[in-house]
């Protein structure tokens, strides 16, 4: 791209640089003025080159709006090379171009346009299992305390909350690492415990169940 100022201004805007698009971990290249990583769907992040000899330059300005070639907004970027446009509407195509002005006011004309669609990110599930303790096996005697303990995590987001849950019913939940419950003096019988990971979007996964068997103490022998 070679993009002229005015003949007043003089000098030349970058030429031939790439856009970059990152976001949901593709990345996508393409030839244009400038530079355009998507950091959240909402959020762009816009990089351009500064002309070759940029002694004179006092700033750069951005422009943005929804229809290409008519910007409807700008932003004084100041002398730095990026700017990041945030509260994007989902869905919509944006259209960027950026100029730069000497100590003098006086405005390059526009570099080559770039676009950007701010699109809403898929949200893919997190990830739990779950372990009991003391860890010595499945089978304990009453009375006796059994910590739950859930690993959790989330990829594109954060965990809100890991429910605990004995053969579907609740049993209580925690808010914040690490997700553990105690269950005090369960009575004798079976159990198929369960930990549900909730992500900040609502989004939830079960883990795979821990089986867990309570028995009675053995009686005493009595001595004839």
């Amino acid at each position: 791209m070679t993009v002229k100022r005015n003949v007043i201004h003089g000098a030349l805007i970058s030429a031939g640089v790439q856009m970059v698009i990152i976001m949901a971990g593709a990345v996508g290249w393409l030839l244009c003025g400038f530079s355009a990583a998507a950091q959240t769907a909402r959020n762009v992040t816009l990089l351009w080159d500064p002309p070759s000899d940029d002694s004179g330059i006092a700033g750069y300005r951005l422009y943005y709006g929804t229809t290409s070639g008519n910007y409807s907004q700008s932003t004084e970027v100041g002398n730095a090379t990026t700017t990041t446009v945030s509260n994007l509407t989902l869905g919509q195509t944006y259209y960027f171009a950026v100029t730069d002005y000497n100590t003098a006011g006086i405005e390059s004309v526009p570099s080559n346009e770039v676009s950007f669609t701010a699109v809403a990110v898929q949200n893919g599930p997190p990830t739990v299992s779950l372990t009991v303790s003391p860890s010595v096996g499945t089978r304990f005697v009453v009375p006796v305390s059994i910590v739950l303990s859930a690993s959790a995590s989330e990829t594109n987001g954060s965990i809100a909350r890991v429910e605990f849950y004995n053969q579907g019913t609740y049993l209580g939940e925690a808010t914040s690492a690490p997700y553990t419950y105690t269950l005090s003096h369960p009575a004798a019988g079976s159990y198929s415990l369960t930990a549900v990971a909730v992500d900040d979007q609502g989004v939830s996964v079960t883990s795979n169940p821990v089986q867990v068997t309570m028995t009675q103490p053995p009686l005493p022998r009595v001595t004839p």
